[in-house]
């Protein structure tokens, strides 16, 4: 759910850019679907050109931990458990109400998408 308030329409792979869009565009428009929050392979990695065996390894051996790590980051940050189910309008609101833009510093330094700005303009404008 963070993700995809940075998301920009950049990623890597179409496949992949358009398997966001379609994501963000879904809970912009019923925002009562369940989903399943999880700290592992999701919907949205399945769509990746870097997972393999169900793990990511875009850059290296550690790329799948370093992963759920940031995941394991967040849930902690708003106080959900992973493989929690909610709508999404409550997973949106954990989010909003739990990190502001500058816990993204500490929450996704070691992202690859972080200094680009785009989460943090996400979070400020409430773009989900």
């Amino acid at each position: 759910m963070l993700c995809l308030h940075g998301f920009k329409g950049l990623g890597y792979s179409p496949f992949f850019v358009s398997t966001m869009a379609k994501a963000l565009m879904e809970i912009k428009t019923n925002k009562d679907i369940l989903i399943n929050l999880v700290d592992d392979v999701d919907v949205l990695c399945m769509a990746c050109p870097h997972l393999s065996q169900n793990m990511c390894c875009k850059s290296g051996n550690d790329s799948d931990e370093r992963i759920k790590g940031f995941d394991r980051k967040v849930f902690e940050k708003i106080g959900i458990k992973p493989n929690s189910i909610l709508k999404v309008k409550e997973a949106i609101l954990e989010v909003q109400e739990n990190i502001r833009p500058d816990d993204l510093d500490n929450l996704c330094k070691n992202c690859e998408w972080f200094n680009l700005g785009y989460c943090k303009e996400g979070l400020k404008s409430r773009v989900v």
